[in-house]
């Protein structure tokens, strides 16, 4: 394999970990999988997990941008729209289809009582079909490079000009609540995945020193918005809604050059049997993921530590998924229907 593929395959797979790590510790907010409350507080925990999504999905959008320009520039693929986009179509929402209605829908109306509204809302309006919101967004930001988005050239004035577009579009979508079939995610996710391709053309310019200068850029405004958070003026807290993508910009800039010189420098094995399931498996593995954490969730809350309670439902639920995947990969039938 090509070794920028190396390295694109090696972020995804981590990115898609961490995720599982990320839903994990949510419990703990007071503010997800609301059907029990947590008996032992632990905002520490929920702190981590808020940390985490501040660069978990934007780097695997950036990744999957990056590899959508190394596929068109250097290999001449992405040349035939609506082949392309039915492809995608293909991959993305006929797993969403039949993940919803198998998998994600059955259990989220057992567990929040979901009424026919809700479900039509959620999951065939798509504005909160739990973890396969990322699904539609991908399908939604691949459509709109694919017909216009790779006509913008990256250049530092076309960052800056998206940034503020996609930032600002996408707070006043989320400020009215419309996200209907992902829209606001999807003009958000846009910044991301072009970043992908910004990355692309100039990753030769990543160097060591600007690294260090970013992580220290990020620690810095990460700290502020936290404070400014703490203060909670509102005024402020609209202001750092502009700030946070900057944020995230800079940790994935980082996370893809120590990704990228752990792969150069061979510091991983990715010829790792279990490593080789993990990225063969990983988007089986989101798929089915977060189901499994609530019923951890029952079974642990109040029982055991909270870090003990999080890192044993990270591990039954990647152990369980990544076999659900394997097990499904077997049948020619379900390994189309879920994109396996």
């Amino acid at each position: 394999m090509d070794r920028k593929l190396n390295n694109i395959s090696f972020i995804k797979t981590i990115m898609m970990i961490i995720i599982v790590l990320y839903h994990s510790m949510l419990f703990f907010g007071n503010n997800w999988f609301l059907y029990v409350k947590p008996i032992y507080s632990a905002d520490y925990i929920y702190n981590v997990a808020l940390w985490m999504n501040s660069f978990h999905v934007q780097t695997f959008a950036m990744a999957s941008g990056f590899l959508f320009y190394y596929l068109r520039i250097e290999n001449n693929k992405y040349k035939n729209p609506k082949k392309d986009i039915i492809k995608r179509a293909k991959r993305l929402l006929i797993p969403y289809l039949f993940t919803s209605l198998l998998w994600v829908m059955p259990i989220a109306v057992y567990f929040f009582n979901y009424s026919l509204k809700d479900v039509v809302i959620n999951f065939v309006l798509m504005k909160n079909p739990n973890q396969l919101w990322f699904l539609i967004m991908l399908f939604l930001v691949f459509v709109f490079f694919e017909l216009f988005g790779y006509k913008i050239k990256m250049s530092f004035k076309n960052l800056i000009i998206i940034y503020l577009l996609c930032t600002g579009i996408g707070l006043i979508l989320g400020f009215i609540g419309f996200n209907y079939f992902q829209l606001s995610q999807s003009i958000k996710y846009i910044l991301y995945f072009y970043f992908g391709g910004f990355i692309y053309k100039y990753k030769e310019l990543i160097t060591a020193k600007k690294i260090i200068i970013m992580l220290f850029s990020a620690i810095i405004l990460y700290a502020f918005c936290i404070y400014v958070n703490y203060i909670d003026i509102k005024m402020f807290n609209y202001g750092i809604k502009l700030i946070e993508p900057l944020i995230s910009l800079l940790e994935v800039t980082v996370i893809y050059y120590l990704c990228t010189k752990m792969v150069d420098y061979k510091r991983v094995n990715l010829n790792n049997k279990m490593y080789r399931l993990l990225e063969d498996n990983s988007f089986g593995i989101y798929l089915f993921h977060q189901q499994i954490i609530y019923f951890m969730i029952l079974l642990l809350n109040g029982i055991v530590h909270p870090i003990v309670q999080v890192l044993l439902s990270f591990a039954t639920s990647l152990t369980i998924s990544l076999l659900i995947s394997m097990l499904l990969k077997k049948n020619k039938v379900l390994k189309f229907i879920f994109g396996l």
